[in-house]
């Protein structure tokens, strides 16, 4: 028997500071200091919804840039505050937008979401209307 082994005594381990404090998985783009956007996740959200009402929450979420989880997580919030309506259609869902409601924040709320997407979207509608001319 060695000396070591006839004794019982706690181990601890010493772990530097640094190699535990980043352990969270990278921002997405949207998120980081030198790369952010004028607008927020649920506006992007609200784009890719009004963009295509039949979209997977996967698809969703890969154009965002966020997680599956954030994604269902902001529309349920969307839902919640009747800016979108969910409607299960067999074994998917179709998203219906209230354009009528008013942004939330007192900056902003005399505009509605429906202008805010007619803004966003004026330049891909333009885009397609442009590419459907030239058939």
């Amino acid at each position: 028997m060695t000396f070591l082994s006839s004794y019982c005594f706690p181990v601890y381990f010493v772990i530097p500071f640094a190699s535990y404090v980043e352990t969270a998985s990278p921002k997405p783009v949207t998120e980081t200091i030198n790369n952010w956007t004028f607008l927020s996740n649920y506006a992007h959200v609200l784009v890719c919804l009004a963009d295509n009402p039949d979209a997977r929450l996967r698809d969703v979420a890969d154009k965002v840039g966020i997680t599956e989880r954030t994604a269902f997580r902001l529309i349920g919030e969307l839902e919640g505050a009747g800016i979108i309506e969910r409607a299960r259609e067999g074994r998917r869902n179709h998203y219906v937008i209230n354009t009528e409601a008013h942004l939330r924040h007192s900056i902003e709320e005399h505009c509605t979401v429906g202008e805010l997407l007619q803004t966003v979207l004026q330049h891909q509608t333009s885009t397609n209307k442009d590419s459907e001319n030239m058939r």
